[in-house]
């Protein structure tokens, strides 16, 4: 009997119970079985005492492993949607940087002050201008959180507190802040389009239009701008600018939702550390 048990003990041990757990529980059920191997009563007692404590020992084994594995489970969780927010960090600076690109170049194009300007550069911006004041910014990292939430696995994170603020970040930035972009007028896209056969995006800066659209371009920004034009154009500005403001509120959320993720992750690694 005593030899099976140790056979099931070292097969508990493969996966990963502590070994002085069960050196303990063979130490137990060793000495039960000496005390009483000259009673037959006993050793009934003592036969059914050890299966016992073999079961309880497996299924305290399995309980354990169980533990674990959602432990490392919840902490892979944890890195991937901290990855994932560090990339929204780096797509919402770049939608910063761009947008307030764009909002330069429409201040030069509102002024229509275009005596010193060489043709390359009015082609540059206006073309830079048409290509983000008239399209919407897609926030693509939210890969792990839209797989807790499918799967039902969200209650993983054992934090309320950052499930709550995971919530409100995606929330708003898959809500509110890609709304704002969705209603930027595409004055300016559409004649981009009308003028050179292309979208904006086709290009950089307008260094891909041929001679002919580079000289429609020209032609529009030097004679076809007026102050009704300059006007619409002041409304897309407008609009750019509040959605530079609703991006640093999104970098904002996403900053202080990294500390604490990146927080609990390292106090879980260090748990992990002084086990070992």
């Amino acid at each position: 009997m005593l030899i099976y048990l140790e056979k099931r003990a070292c097969a508990i041990y493969k996966f990963d119970v502590p070994r002085r757990i069960i050196c303990a529980n063979l130490i137990v059920m060793t000495a039960i079985s000496r005390i009483f191997t000259d009673m037959p009563t006993g050793r009934v007692a003592a036969e059914l005492g050890i299966i016992v404590l073999g079961v309880l020992i497996a299924l305290g084994a399995d309980e354990w492993r169980q533990n674990e594995i959602e432990k490392a489970t919840e902490l892979r969780y944890r890195e991937r949607l901290l990855a994932d927010l560090i990339d929204g960090e780096s797509r919402l600076n770049g939608t910063i940087s761009r947008l307030e690109s764009v909002s330069a170049d429409l201040d030069f194009l509102i002024d229509m002050d275009f005596g010193a300007s060489s043709d390359d550069e009015l082609v540059g911006r206006f073309a830079n201008a048409s290509a983000y004041g008239g399209s919407s910014e897609r926030y693509d990292h939210d890969d792990t959180y839209d797989e807790l939430i499918s799967s039902g696995n969200l209650s993983m994170i054992e934090s309320a507190g950052i499930r709550e603020n995971l919530g409100s970040y995606y929330a708003f930035v898959n809500g509110e802040l890609k709304k704002g972009f969705d209603g930027i007028p595409r004055t300016l896209l559409y004649d981009f389009g009308r003028l050179t056969g292309y979208l904006p995006v086709d290009t950089e800066f307008g260094d891909a239009l041929t001679s002919e659209s580079r000289k429609r371009i020209i032609e529009f920004v030097r004679d076809d701008l007026d102050s009704n034009y300059a006007s619409s154009l002041r409304l897309v500005r407008a609009i750019i600018i509040r959605n530079i403001g609703s991006a640093r509120v999104g970098l904002s959320l996403n900053a202080r939702l990294t500390e604490r993720l990146r927080a609990t992750i390292d106090a879980e690694v260090a748990s992990l550390e002084r086990i070992d």
